[in-house]
């Protein structure tokens, strides 16, 4: 291999962001949410395995190349940590180990304790980093996304697999620090959306991740107590009114080709799971239909983005300059 050919991959490293993980979510959010509706159809509840593998090499392969690149430009790594809406990302990390936590469960429990473990313990110790970083770091109304959903999101996952793993009372935890966040998260976004600039149009299936907390609270209370069946109906009626919301407003919210995509796929898996849980398969399973059409559309995105991103690195989404949207210099993370 070339010196050249080995410089192009170093310089192709360089800019693997961490929104890369939100595939492995959406991955294995669309494998638990076919386990979901097909566990009592054993012929089609293998494709659920087949994607939960899928996304368990997918995830090794993005571990193993952004591992390398913390050795290798490290100071790549603290920008992008020290930026206000990319270092929100690394919250998608943890809640993949959580969510492949919860797709090997019942086939694999002791890898699934191992999974939830390493997720827990780094969704607590990002969570704390991020919202301390919103408190007492250089935060504006303008950097306000619906990225800061994931620690929210991250936390309410936790119970789903945890009360098989560790004793109620930590996952109760999880989950109170998880409600704790989502509403104040939700009152400064419309806030900011009030009151300042719209978000750039490659951000805009974020917006899908506000589906996300409401639908896996809902999961997490069947998971934690049967009697509180009403109040997990309750949450996954905030999530039915924010799906229709967005369903209705997807014009607004559809974006360029960019990794963002993937934006659409959790979300509608977590709503899949959740109307599945509370009503059964017969509401999941046109839930499930869109979750794996999100799913299509995100792996075309993604062929796309891979394709034209020497190119064009804007369509990563990798820049976000807090007045003016894209910028072409990636390598200048700091906001301004």
């Amino acid at each position: 291999m070339s010196k050249q050919t080995i410089s192009s991959y170093y310089t192709r490293l360089v800019h693997l962001p961490l929104l890369a993980f939100g595939s492995v979510m959406g991955l294995t959010g669309l494998a638990i949410a076919i386990h979901s509706v097909a566990r009592s159809w054993w012929t089609v509840d293998i494709i659920s395995m087949v994607v939960a593998v899928i996304a368990s090499l997918l995830f090794l392969l993005l571990l193993t190349l952004y591992s390398a690149k913390m050795f290798r430009y490290p100071d790549e790594i603290k920008a992008e940590l020290q930026h206000p809406v990319r270092r929100n990302f690394i919250a998608s990390i943890p809640i993949s180990f959580l969510l492949q936590s919860i797709a090997y469960l019942t086939i694999l429990p002791q890898l699934s304790w191992l999974l939830w473990v390493i997720g827990a313990l780094l969704q607590l110790t990002t969570t704390i980093y991020i919202v301390g970083s919103w408190i007492w770091g250089s935060v504006s109304l303008s950097h306000i996304t619906p990225t800061w959903y994931l620690p929210a999101v991250g936390n309410a996952v936790v119970p789903i697999a945890g009360v098989y793993h560790a004793p109620l009372d930590v996952s109760w935890w999880f989950f109170a620090i998880g409600a704790f966040l989502w509403i104040p998260v939700t009152t400064l976004l419309i806030t900011r959306l009030l009151t300042g600039e719209k978000l750039p149009r490659f951000l805009g299936p974020t917006f899908f991740i506000m589906l996300a907390p409401p639908m896996v609270m809902s999961t997490a209370l069947t998971q934690l107590d049967d009697a509180l069946a009403v109040l997990s109906k309750i949450f996954f009626f905030i999530g039915a009114f924010v799906l229709v919301l967005l369903i209705a407003n997807i014009r607004k919210i559809w974006g360029p080709t960019s990794l963002t995509a993937w934006s659409y796929v959790f979300p509608l898996a977590t709503a899949t799971v959740a109307a599945t849980t509370v009503y059964g398969w017969m509401l999941g399973l046109p839930l499930l239909i869109l979750t794996v059409s999100a799913s299509g559309l995100a792996i075309r995105h993604t062929i796309n983005t891979v394709l034209v991103e020497t190119k064009n690195r804007d369509v990563i989404g990798l820049k976000y300059n807090d007045n003016k949207g894209l910028r072409n210099n990636l390598h200048n993370s700091s906001p301004s």
